[in-house]
C-alpha cells in the first residue's frame, strides 16, 4: 500500500513539474504556437532525402523569428549511403557541418543564423532504410560550442602597420 501512495505522489510531482515548465515557457514567450506542418511547408534549408517518409513534424514558433522545427522520418537508403550524400547536400545548402562519425551532425549557418542538429541511424521499418532525425532552430545569434566565432572584416581600410622605430 505504501508503494502505491509513494508512486502516486511521485506521479503527481512529475505532472506538476511538467505543467510548471510549460507555463514558464508560455510566460517567457507569450506568442508561442505549436503546429504540425507538412513536408512541403518545411524550409528549403532542411535537407531531406529523396522519397522522405515523414514520421513526425512539429513546429514550435516562439515569435520574434525564433522557431524550432523537429522532424523525424525514414529515407529509402542505407545509413552509410545517406551519410555519404547528406553531408555534401548540407554543405551545398550553406551549412558548416561537424560530423562526429557516429551519425550525429551539428550544423550552423552563419548567413541565416540557424542551428541544425541531425541524426542518422538504421530504421526499424525495413532493411536498407535509415531514420533521419532533425532539429532546426532559427534566430540563433551566435554559433554553438565548437564552431568558430566569425570576426567582422574591416571595411576596406588597411590595418596600420607597426612602427619601425621602437617605442620608448
Amino acid at each position: 500500500m505504501m508503494f502505491l501512495v509513494t508512486g502516486a505522489v511521485l506521479l503527481l510531482a512529475i505532472f506538476l513539474i511538467a505543467v510548471g515548465l510549460v507555463s514558464l515557457l508560455f510566460i517567457k514567450h507569450p506568442n508561442t504556437s505549436v503546429s504540425t506542418p507538412t513536408v512541403k511547408d518545411l524550409p528549403h534549408e532542411l535537407a531531406l532525402c529523396d522519397n522522405f517518409k515523414s514520421g513526425t513534424i512539429v513546429l514550435l514558433d516562439l515569435g520574434k523569428g525564433e522557431k524550432h522545427f523537429q522532424v523525424t522520418g525514414d529515407c529509402p537508403v542505407s545509413t552509410l549511403a545517406l551519410r555519404d550524400v547528406y553531408v555534401a547536400q548540407l554543405e551545398y545548402l550553406g551549412w558548416t557541418v561537424h560530423d562526429d562519425g557516429s551519425g550525429n551532425l551539428s550544423c550552423y549557418s552563419y548567413g541565416r543564423q540557424e542551428v541544425l542538429n541531425a541524426g542518422l541511424g538504421d530504421s526499424s521499418n525495413g532493411a536498407n532504410q535509415s531514420t533521419l532525425t532533425m532539429e532546426l532552430v532559427t534566430g540563433v545569434t551566435s554559433p554553438p560550442d565548437g564552431f568558430p566565432r566569425v570576426q567582422p572584416t574591416p571595411s576596406g581600410s588597411p590595418r596600420p602597420a607597426p612602427s619601425a622605430t621602437p617605442v620608448r
